[in-house]
């Protein structure tokens, strides 16, 4: 009579796959570039537990891939994903069929709705490739739906999150510079230096929009700094160069697991933590005719907020993970108990440990395109077509890969992008702006 549900037991135990163990070839294919590949690998599957969740990855490889309109559609569908689950008739998107399979199984089960600094990034990602694609004005918006959902996330956790959103907030202040709002500008740029306080990029740009309106009280502190000799004026006959730099991969979980054992079975309590990822590169400078002209900066660092996020969550997680594992535990050891023969118990035990074995695991999702930190540099230069050499830069200096980029077409008063990329020692790049493609006004020429 056991053998069945033995049997059951061992084809649960060969059913279990975390999500990066069965994104690892797609992982793979991003990683090295082959980005159709890669697209190919994580389905459209609306209607499935990890639907937005690979909405989210096709959409950051199309974004990394220069496909911007196929990156909108993808975040728009995981926008759509998530307004469907908050307008569900349940508590938190979740019916009551899938609460219930969650506690039989895992959490796995459930639909995954993101993680709250996720969904802040989907809009970041959104307000960039509307940036690209040219339109400033949806841009900006999502710039504030994204300061808004880190808003209810703080107020949920009952925390806040240091330097979520800086990039966010800085990549606003080019939106509103580009629509020529000086005043909404220097507001952004302050948003982002309350975020980044450390950024030397934030603090420039704040300085000299405070400058250009006269107005010092908004970079209060900031003007007894000397300003280093690459903060010239603005010279409105040149261009400007903007690289927006996504640096690495971000946090991958793990299962920390911990065996429960009773008289005639075994259980365990199963919860997730992220670990770094090895990310070999540290910034990236750019060099025109030989010369070093920019060099990236780290404004928003997305490891730190990702580790803090889960730890905010972790007491919520563990506590139902060890309810659910004592359930499991109890229901196999009634019925093992209940069998009058030895060897019938045992292997009714037997099979309720490898069930809970099996089923009881943590849930590793998480959007694992993500970059590790986000950074950004600006320069000048004279109008004309430019040859520039790419380096990515190592902990030690080194360097770990140049990548020419030729004939960027820069315009007087015009500005042009760098949509930058790296993936282990790999760098990827986007360049949008310049001759026919969309390109924004430069900042206002310093007071």
């Amino acid at each position: 009579m056991a053998r069945l549900p033995l049997a059951l037991a061992f084809v649960l135990a060969g059913a279990c796959s975390s999500y990066p163990s069965r994104t690892a070839s797609a992982r793979e294919a991003f990683a090295e570039g082959r980005f159709v590949d890669a697209l190919q690998s994580f389905p459209s599957d609306p209607g499935g537990p990890d639907g937005m969740l690979h909405s989210l990855e096709r959409g950051l490889i199309a974004h990394t891939g220069g496909d911007f309109e196929r990156s909108l559609a993808e975040f728009e569908g995981a926008l759509e994903a998530i307004r469907g689950f908050e307008e569900r008739p349940t508590v938190s998107g979740r019916s009551v069929v899938e609460g219930a399979e969650s506690w039989v199984w895992n959490d796995t089960s459930l639909p995954y709705d993101g993680e709250g600094f996720e969904r802040v990034l989907l809009h970041t990602f959104l307000a960039l490739d509307y940036l690209f694609l040219g339109s400033g004005e949806d841009a900006r918006v999502e710039i504030r739906r994204a300061d808004l959902v880190l808003r209810e996330e703080e107020e949920r956790n009952e925390t806040s999150y240091p330097g979520a959103n800086a990039f966010a907030r800085w990549v606003g202040g080019l939106v509103y510079e580009g629509l020529g709002q000086a005043e909404d500008a220097a507001l952004d740029y302050g948003a982002a230096h309350e975020k980044a306080p450390e950024c030397a990029l934030v603090r420039r740009d704040l300085r000299r929009m405070a400058r250009y309106l006269g107005r010092p009280d908004l970079a209060e502190g900031l003007e007894e700094e000397e300003p280093p000799a690459s903060e010239p004026a603005w010279d409105p006959g040149n261009g400007e160069i903007v690289c927006l730099y996504a640096c690495g991969l971000g946090p991958l979980k793990e299962p920390i697991e911990i065996p429960v054992p009773t008289v005639h079975t075994v259980t365990k309590i199963v919860v997730p933590r992220f670990v770094q990822r090895e990310n070999p590169a540290v910034r990236l400078r750019v060099l025109l005719r030989g010369r070093v002209v920019g060099e990236t900066e780290v404004v928003e660092d997305l490891e730190e907020t990702a580790i803090r996020n889960l730890q905010d969550r972790i007491a919520r997680i563990t506590a139902k993970a060890v309810a659910r594992a004592a359930a499991k535990g109890a229901a196999g050891e009634v019925l093992a108990a209940s069998r009058r023969d030895s060897e019938d118990a045992f292997l009714v035990g037997l099979a309720f440990s490898l069930f809970n074995l099996a089923s009881e695991q943590a849930d590793l999702r998480s959007w694992l395109t993500l970059p590790a930190n986000l950074q950004a540099a600006r320069f000048e230069v004279p109008p004309g077509r430019h040859d520039l050499l790419l380096q990515l830069i190592g902990g030690d200096g080194e360097v770990l890969n140049t990548r020419p980029v030729e004939a960027v077409e820069v315009r007087a008063g015009r500005r042009v992008f760098l949509n930058l990329r790296s993936v282990g020692p790999n760098l990827f790049v986007a360049v949008i702006g310049g001759g026919p493609g969309p390109a924004s006004a430069p900042a206002p020429p310093e007071g």
